[in-house]
């Protein structure tokens, strides 16, 4: 089971894990993996720094980031998670981070491959990148980039753990590959980042890895720290006098312009780390050197599903005592024909939680009888899963035993929920209160 802890930013933009390395230094526990997950829009000026902080004191954990805003720092960001052997994601501001939040713990629930390993057969490769392979997950690819000595019987052996149990992939590998620019400038790119790397950690062999990214840059025109692309043009065509032109730079929406401006509150960013002492200059470093981002304008209606998911308790189940069964029946509905169940969509391991709650559940009449047969029996119309094994003929016996409405007009709570269970055509004329169960039976019936 992961360890998970959240990092924030500090006021100034300092990293949080470069200054105060707590979650990083924890002792390790063999059988737990550590996650650490950092939200930040990478707007640092100490980025190297920073990089070889994580470097050196990453050990075995995994470092997951999200870069939130409109003007993120992406290659930093991407370094991060690359460093950490996990994953960056991006939003905008007008993107829900609850549903982020809750895709990213689905898919770290569900690790594919662990501990990759390569091993080359017939063949000798080198320049390889990456040179620790990350774990993959769930919609996850893995992109390597090597060169080879291309020959007959050339394999690539990819093994992991998948599941707890050894995993093992062979790949053959072509005996003569046509040359492709794409490829060449794919790999070229890879090298270069490997070696940048290596420059922080081997500074012996910095002058050589320094050449070498020269080369790689000037033959596959790459712009890298050391090169550029330069437009020259030698031949004068006007003898007007130069003039200086301001020329203005549009900001990304939704931030504003002051947090880009540099006065003299910079200068206390290096003498005052601890902002407690001094409030007012400390609101005045958040004021003018802090990216700020604006507020969203208008507010989005919540989606039922992701707050549902929010509000799911620690057992698995919603609702309160007797009210458990039928607000997690009607839950587990609602997800069922959104088109989420046990083995689709971003809300698997919510809805794992809660029919394993519903499996262990013994009803107590008739009515909660119905509702956990029917959410049970139509999770496994769509999904095979081991949890449903016991689901079968006494749930299906049930389910048909529900009775078809007498009415077409819905009036009452309970006119609302024999609607939904039976999955009729009726007109509504009932208005779930604020926070009643009916509002979910509501949310079955209009799928």
């Amino acid at each position: 089971m992961p360890d998970s802890f959240v990092l924030k930013e500090r006021p100034l933009g300092g990293l949080f894990l470069a200054e105060q390395p707590e979650a990083s230094s924890l002792p390790l526990d063999e059988q737990r993996q550590r996650h650490i997950i950092f939200f930040t829009d990478g707007a640092v000026s100490t980025e190297e720094e920073v990089l070889e902080r994580v470097r050196r004191g990453i050990r075995n954990f995994r470092l997951f980031t999200f870069g939130i805003g409109p003007a993120v720092n992406r290659a930093f960001i991407s370094s991060l998670a690359r460093l950490g052997r996990g994953t960056s994601e991006f939003l905008q501001l007008d993107e829900d981070i609850e549903t982020a939040i809750i895709r990213f713990h689905d898919r770290l629930s569900y690790p594919l491959l662990t501990d990759l390993r390569l091993r080359w057969e017939g063949t000798t490769a080198w320049d390889m990148a990456p040179v620790e392979l990350p774990d993959l997950y769930y919609g996850q690819p893995l992109q390597l980039c090597a060169r080879f000595r291309p020959g007959a019987g050339a394999r690539l052996i990819l093994s992991g753990r998948c599941g707890g149990a050894d995993w093992e992939k062979s790949l053959p590998l072509p005996a003569v590959q046509a040359r492709d620019e794409m490829i060449l400038r794919t790999w070229a790119r890879a090298r270069i980042d490997a070696l940048k790397e290596e420059l922080h950690t081997e500074s012996r062999r910095a002058s050589r890895h320094r050449d070498e990214v020269i080369s790689l840059a000037l033959e596959y025109h790459l712009v890298t720290d050391f090169t550029s692309l330069v437009a020259v043009q030698e031949e004068a065509v006007s003898q007007t006098p130069a003039t200086r032109l301001k020329v203005a730079v549009p900001l990304p929406r939704g931030l504003e312009k002051e947090g880009f401006l540099a006065d003299s509150c910079l200068n206390y960013s290096m003498m005052m780390p601890n902002l407690q002492a001094a409030p007012a200059i400390a609101h005045q470093l958040r004021s003018h050197v802090s990216f700020r981002l604006t507020e969203r304008s208008g507010s989005q209606p919540e989606n039922v599903l992701a707050g549902l998911a929010r509000r799911q308790k620690a057992g698995g189940s919603w609702g309160d005592a007797e009210a458990a069964m039928e607000w997690t029946c009607a839950a587990v509905l609602a997800f069922i024909r959104s088109g989420y169940t046990l083995a689709r969509g971003p809300y698997r391991r919510i809805l794992e939680k809660a029919v394993d709650w519903l499996m262990r559940q013994a009803p107590v009449d008739t009515l909660a009888q119905q509702m956990r047969a029917l959410a049970l029996w139509e999770m496994k119309q769509f999904c095979s899963h081991p949890l449903l094994n016991g689901v079968g003929a006494a749930e299906e016996a049930i389910v048909h035993s529900i009775p078809e409405p007498d009415f077409r007009v819905v009036r009452t709570p309970a006119q609302l929920r024999l609607a939904a269970m039976s999955r009729v055509n009726v007109e509504i004329r009932y208005t779930p209160q604020g926070g009643e169960v009916g509002e979910l039976w509501l949310e079955c019936l209009k799928r």
